[in-house]
């Protein structure tokens, strides 16, 4: 696929202030979130919006219209319709996959060829300032990139190339381990600032960057404290322990060592488990699988736990979960990996222990 470049390349604002973003993400940004990612994707462009104009292009479903959701005044959201493109990307990738999710990389792969976020790109590409990928699976649609003077950020939620490997651990899968360490490194390349939120992440992208490494910055994950009602009180044995996640692979294997491990442990907590990080089934008489909830009975069902469990093995960047279970002032058991990239500590904030030893 070729483009010609504008006759006038943009050479940017001087100002800071009132820049207009564009952004791409190969996820909507839903509201209210749903899970970790979307949760950043909302909130942090919904802040940002305060005080800049933000253009985000989404990746939807296939067979849909494209969609304009207003968040507000000045986050609007294009949420394109995914393509022939996609299509063949993820039954190229399907017969190298390990079971976990093919979106991403699959978004990465259909970016070869031209469909509708390209073209979405080219209408917004001449009124930016500023192009921000929140993943390196959208790279390949910013046709431009490396060759104006546009600035890229690379808001990172992970180390994808890294996460892959865990999400496709099968010995066939190295095609998709190649594909992503392929776009994340081209990413990283035509950066001019990395954003990530956790040092791991950073210390593997400097080796992937391999020569002059771009700015960088610190952008943690966080929550909006919302006002909530004081917490049942907490004497006594432990009856009702909880976790939360998303169908995300790093969730379905916290989720299956709750069923498989810790729940057969503790026969007497009653152990639930919000989120489709556990698909239905018939599971130990002390676990009770709650599926996606609203917002309203997910804060029941923390108000009225005892303690919060977080038994992750694998993943990347942090997990936001930890501050619903802080905001709603429960007791946290996690693994040191459950809270990689959040400023706490072992005794004063959480209690760690790793997966042998729940």
């Amino acid at each position: 696929m070729t483009h010609k470049l504008p006759p006038k390349l943009k050479p940017g604002r001087q100002s800071a202030s009132n820049l207009r973003i564009l952004v791409f993400s190969f996820f909507p940004a839903f509201s209210p979130p749903k899970s970790g990612g979307e949760l950043r994707l909302y909130h942090l462009y919904r802040e940002l919006s305060r005080f800049h104009e933000v253009i985000l292009l989404s990746s939807s479903h296939m067979g849909v219209e494209e969609q304009v959701i207003r968040h507000n005044q000045r986050f609007i959201e294009r949420r394109i319709p995914k393509g022939n493109a996609f299509a063949q990307a993820w039954a190229e990738l399907s017969p190298h996959g390990s079971g976990g999710d093919l979106s991403g990389p699959s978004v990465g792969l259909a970016g070869r060829e031209s469909d509708a976020l390209h073209l979405a790109y080219l209408e917004e590409y001449s009124k930016v300032d500023i192009i921000i990928h929140d993943s390196p699976f959208t790279i390949n649609y910013d046709i431009f990139a490396g060759v104006d003077s546009i600035p890229r950020v690379y808001n990172s939620y992970n180390c994808e190339a890294e996460l892959y490997k865990k999400i496709h651990p099968g010995n066939n899968s190295k095609k998709i381990h190649d594909i992503v360490f392929n776009l994340e490194q081209k990413m990283l390349n035509l950066s001019n600032l990395i954003l990530y939120c956790s040092g791991d992440d950073l210390d593997i992208f400097r080796i992937m960057k391999g020569d002059v490494f771009p700015p960088s910055l610190f952008v943690p994950n966080g929550s909006t404290v919302q006002k909530q009602s004081p917490p049942e009180t907490r004497e006594g044995p432990i009856r009702n322990a909880v976790f939360i996640g998303s169908a995300h692979h790093p969730n379905v294997v916290a989720a299956q060592i709750i069923v498989e491990s810790i729940a057969p442990a503790a026969p007497n907590v009653n152990f639930h488990v919000i989120g489709n990080c556990l698909s239905e089934g018939v599971y130990p008489p002390n676990v009770f699988r709650h599926g996606m909830v609203s917002n309203s009975d997910k804060d029941k069902l923390l108000h009225k736990a005892d303690i919060a469990l977080n038994p992750m093995t694998s993943g990347s960047g942090s997990n936001l979960k930890i501050f619903e279970f802080f905001q709603h002032s429960l007791p946290v058991i996690s693994t040191q990996l459950g809270v990689r990239g959040i400023h706490v500590q072992d005794g004063t904030h959480f209690i760690k222990a790793e997966v042998d030893n729940f």
